[in-house]
């Protein structure tokens, strides 16, 4: 494929009965032949994220202003902070649900449209996914006051130490639940509580991947941050606006769908064996709740519109 080639005309197609690459080569060709749609939806994400953006921008480059100038403590303008924050709180979780759930459909090699699907997304998930926006915004910032504050007061201080320690594992848990909470929003109509639940228990179950994820998401974030010198700090820019978002989420979602529908949606299937016979073999897993009534499945608007929706199970 043509790297700004016409991806919409038809191909020659893909053997079905080809031998499946390994995992790990798989991701890279799947990756590049959807880097085109990668960059379209980063840009259409970067659009909802713009406040969230802004508002790290502003903190950040107050902080680093402060200590670059050795100034004592100082404070930012609170009202539109608070606007800022209030912004972030209600798009950035909607806007990561429609990230998600497109990027779900990337990997499982499914037809999307990258506007509509990432709005339906956004509109249909809005409520789940924004109140996860907050509780990622106070959960961010009690971390960012525990952690530095235990660092600071470790010394020869065992308690400290300790402190330190656990908060450190409690933020990279959460950080890794958050590899589960998004896939199972969109996939799913279980409540909060039980995503959250779900969540927590697929860490451990797939800490191997988990980890390797984060070695991934680590290795595309933090170097652009701490180790770009200032002179290209324009082409860091580019990358986060181009490509780092959704080639995140799309290693994020490829790793993590397959744990959420083993251990999710297929377990519940098998012990509903009656439900699962009236699904189509070709439907996605999309929304619905493990003691919910199934949702009416909406007038099909397109031939990529969510298929009949599956349940999803509390894991035990």
């Amino acid at each position: 494929m043509a790297f700004f080639g016409n991806y919409q005309r038809p191909g020659p197609g893909v053997d079905k009965n080809a031998p499946r690459k390994k995992r790990f080569f798989y991701f890279f060709e799947l990756a590049w032949r959807k880097i085109w749609q990668l960059i379209q939806l980063n840009l259409i994400y970067v659009l909802f994220m713009l406040p969230t953006l802004g508002t790290l921008v502003w903190i950040g480059s107050t902080i680093f202003y402060m200590f670059d100038q050795q100034m004592g403590f100082s404070y930012l303008p609170l009202l539109p902070l608070c606007l800022l924050l209030a912004l972030t709180m209600l798009l950035a979780g909607p806007a990561t649900a429609g990230l998600t759930y497109v990027l779900r459909n990337m990997v499982r090699e499914k037809g999307v449209f990258l506007w509509s699907d990432f709005i339906d997304s956004f509109k249909k998930n809005w409520k789940p996914s924004a109140l996860v926006g907050v509780i990622d915004v106070v959960a961010a910032l009690l971390f960012s006051i525990a952690i530095p504050f235990y660092y600071q007061s470790m010394g020869d201080n065992i308690a400290m130490f300790l402190g330190f320690g656990a908060s450190v594992a409690i933020a990279l848990i959460f950080v890794m639940m958050h590899y589960y909470i998004f896939l199972m929003i969109v996939s799913t109509t279980l409540k909060l509580k039980q995503i959250f639940k779900n969540a927590l228990i697929l860490v451990g179950a797939g800490m191997k991947t988990n980890l390797i994820t984060t070695l991934f998401v680590f290795l595309l974030m933090v170097p652009l941050i701490l180790f770009v010198p200032k002179e290209l700090l324009p082409l860091t820019l580019v990358f986060y606006l181009f490509i780092l978002f959704s080639l995140t989420g799309f290693v994020i979602c490829y790793n993590s769908f397959p744990y959420i529908q083993k251990y999710v949606i297929d377990p519940y299937y098998a012990e509903h064996e009656d439900e699962q016979e009236k699904i189509d073999e070709e439907a996605l897993f999309t929304d619905i709740g493990t003691e919910e009534k199934p949702a009416a499945q909406p007038t099909a608007k397109r031939p990529s519109d969510p298929d009949k929706p599956k349940r999803g199970k509390t894991i035990s």
